[in-house]
Parts: C-alpha cells; sequence; structure tokens
C-alpha cells in the first residue's frame, strides 16, 4: 500500500557543517514539530528520507532542525528545497484554537453572546492578513479581516467563529 505524504514545510537553508536544515513551517503546522524525534525528508521528486533528530528551534514561522551524527553532512547538503512530510496516519491532532485561514469556510460565525451572525462564503490570504467573507443570517453578506481584534475564538471541532465588536472592521457587500 502506497503512503499518502502530506507536507508540512519545506527546507528553506542548510548547514551541512552542523547538519542544521532550517524548514519554512506550513500554516497550522508548527505543533508537528514539537518533541520531534524523527523528520521526513523528500528531495525532488524521490522517496523520503528519514533522519534522526537531535533538536529542534522554533521560531512564529520556522523551525530550525540540527539532525543526529548518524546522517552524513553530504546528504544534508542535497536538502535544500525537499519537503518536510509526515504520513497522513502519523499527523498530530491540532491544538485547540489553532487554526489557518483555509478552515473558515462552512463555519457558523456568532458574536460573543452566541447570537449568529452569518456563515463563512469564503476565506483567503491577502498581503496583510486573512479576510472571511460572510453570508449574514439577516440577508446580505460582509467582509471581515481575519486578526486579532476581530476574532475572539475559532472553534475548528464544532464548526464556530466567535467575533469581537466588528463594528469598526466589517466591510458589507454592496450587493
Amino acid at each position: 500500500m502506497a503512503e499518502s505524504w502530506i507536507e508540512i514545510g519545506r527546507v528553506g537553508s542548510i548547514n551541512p557543517a552542523r547538519r542544521e536544515v532550517r524548514i519554512a513551517v506550513e500554516p497550522g503546522r508548527a505543533h508537528e514539530f514539537e518533541a520531534m524525534e524523527w523528520v521526513r525528508l523528500r528531495p525532488g521528486d524521490g522517496a523520503p528520507v528519514r533522519c534522526r533528530v537531535d533538536a529542534v528551534k522554533r521560531t512564529a514561522s520556522d523551525a530550525v532542525l540540527v539532525l543526529a551524527p548518524g546522517v552524513p553532512r553530504d546528504s544534508v547538503a542535497r536538502m535544500k528545497g525537499a519537503a518536510v512530510v509526515v504520513a497522513k496516519e502519523e499527523l498530530k491532532p491540532r491544538p485547540a484554537g489553532v487554526y489557518v485561514v483555509a478552515d473558515l469556510p462552512g463555519m457558523t460565525v456568532v458574536d460573543r453572546d452566541g447570537r449568529p451572525l452569518g456563515t463563512v462564503r469564503d476565506a483567503f490570504e491577502t498581503a496583510a492578513h486573512g479576510v472571511m467573507e460572510v453570508d449574514g443570517t439577516a440577508g446580505g453578506s460582509f467582509s471581515l479581516p481575519v486578526v486579532d481584534e476581530t476574532m475572539a475564538e475559532v472553534d475548528v471541532e464544532r464548526g464556530v467563529v466567535v467575533v469581537n465588536d466588528i463594528a469598526p472592521y466589517v466591510v458589507y457587500d454592496e450587493d
């Protein structure tokens, strides 16, 4: 049976002398690097190579993996641009409150008091932040930025977005 691989990051830079690979982490996948002991790196279209991890150093957007001494430095030198993959059945569940903008379509939007405001029709990323387009419960539609000021809570399991006071941020559709 062929394994189904999910990409959780991509190697951006390498330091073969230190056996380090710097990985640009896919949004919503940072938790996959918590306490990582093994990593699978897939260079080009080849099969994933499993490597032992000695240490993980994380920042908000990337992770630096220090590979074990048994990993040859020349192998590390060929890993620039490699995909970091995980078998689908090995994916770790996301911690509560962790979401990506692509999770939002179909979710119910409610205010802090639980009153329904609408359903997310679409959500996308802009250069500045995410945006969700909401079909309002009273008709019409509106857009909201996906930023800390508007988002009180996102419960992916229940499919609910709780928003703060949206009046300063809402943009109503003209139709």
